[in-house]
């Protein structure tokens, strides 16, 4: 049985995009996760260059990576429903990033420390969204 409006029945999907966000009907990210690894592998490609010139100071590699890489992941990330959080998939994407930051291979086995350039876990930033989204909507209620 379908939505009817004005003796109209309407097309029910599975996934959409809205505002540059896929949207599921069963209420996961996975989806919507697989489209930001996408487009951070993107622009890990086109960064490759830079990210692997040794001119370059880390903390600039740092900066790129914060404006660009993780602005991509976290974008909508407040808003996401957080049941099982595919942290192992975030936690990848970075340490791709880190990997040629840092000019280490897979062979040198990075483990999850953020020592390397001084960076926050990226649940952390998650986290730190959902809690500002929180309070947001906390105001609005008043």
């Amino acid at each position: 049985m379908g939505v009817v409006r004005k003796q109209e029945e309407l097309e029910i999907v599975t996934v959409y995009k809205y505002l540059r966000t896929v949207i599921s009907n069963y209420g996961k990210i996975d989806l919507e996760i697989a489209r930001r690894q996408e487009i951070v592998n993107i622009y890990y490609a086109i960064d490759k260059k830079i990210l692997s010139k040794l001119e370059i100071d880390k903390t600039t590699k740092s900066q790129v990576y914060n404006t660009i890489a993780l602005s991509s992941i976290l974008y909508v990330s407040k808003v996401w429903v957080r049941l099982k959080m595919p942290e192992q998939k975030l936690n990848a994407i970075k340490t791709k990033f880190f990997r040629r930051i840092t000019e280490k291979t897979k062979c040198n086995k990075i483990k999850n420390s953020n020592k390397p350039v001084k960076q926050k876990p990226i649940m952390r930033y998650f986290q730190y969204g959902q809690l500002n989204w929180f309070g947001h909507i906390k105001r609005m209620d008043s």
